[in-house]
């Protein structure tokens, strides 16, 4: 003990040692705080059509999505393109800009650009968050709709978001005239969209006519 004791002593003015000065050490700064350069524009996640976020009328992503915690850096820089609540099951489907990291060194800068790909689907029960890529929930293949079946995003969440992303879209861009016309514009080839995505699209053309 007589040997021991400095050691101990040693051990615990060390130790308080550290914690008065770990305040002094500045923390890195946090990459959420950092200052942002987006696109100016984005490409809709169905149709391809360029668009200014400033300009139309999408919601942000709402903020209980940011209870995925791998979410949290994109906060405003997604938009909610669909959405359906059953009870405490909430389902969002979300777009918008993604972080580009650099090859080398960093500029103190995060530079963000279009996703460029089918988006992401979020499933918010509680405290409970999971996502998962939109284009697996509406895949053709049946192996890929299962991957995403785990996380709660079965075939009629993904349809139900789906058609409402029309929806939300029709409205966006000036509703069902000014929306068609901008499919025209983009030379949007209808035939090779989702099923659901056409169905809601005839609706809306033979909705057109009898205007």
């Amino acid at each position: 003990m007589i040997f021991r004791f400095p050691m101990i002593l040693f051990s615990l003015v060390f130790l308080m040692t550290l914690i008065l000065i770990s305040p002094a050490i500045p923390a890195d700064e946090s990459k959420i705080s950092k200052p942002k350069i987006r696109t100016e524009t984005l490409h809709d996640p169905i149709f391809s059509i360029e668009f200014r976020p400033s300009e139309v009328q999408i919601q942000n992503a709402p903020e209980e999505i940011y209870k995925c915690k791998d979410l949290e850096e994109r906060r405003g820089d997604i938009f909610m393109f669909g959405q359906m609540i059953r009870g405490n099951v909430h389902a969002y489907y979300i777009y918008g800009w993604e972080e580009m990291i650099p090859d080398g060194p960093s500029d103190g800068v995060r530079h963000f650009e279009d996703e460029h790909d089918d988006g992401i689907i979020v499933i918010v029960s509680g405290n409970n968050c999971r996502y998962d890529s939109a284009g697996y929930a509406w895949s053709p293949k049946e192996s890929e709709r299962r991957m995403v079946e785990r996380n709660g995003i079965t075939s009629e969440v993904a349809s139900v978001l789906l058609k409402d992303a029309v929806k939300t879209e029709v409205q966006a861009f000036g509703g069902r005239s000014k929306f068609l016309h901008l499919l025209d514009e983009f030379h949007v080839d209808e035939s090779k969209v989702y099923s659901e995505v056409r169905e809601e699209l005839r609706k809306l053309r033979d909705n057109n006519k009898t205007k």
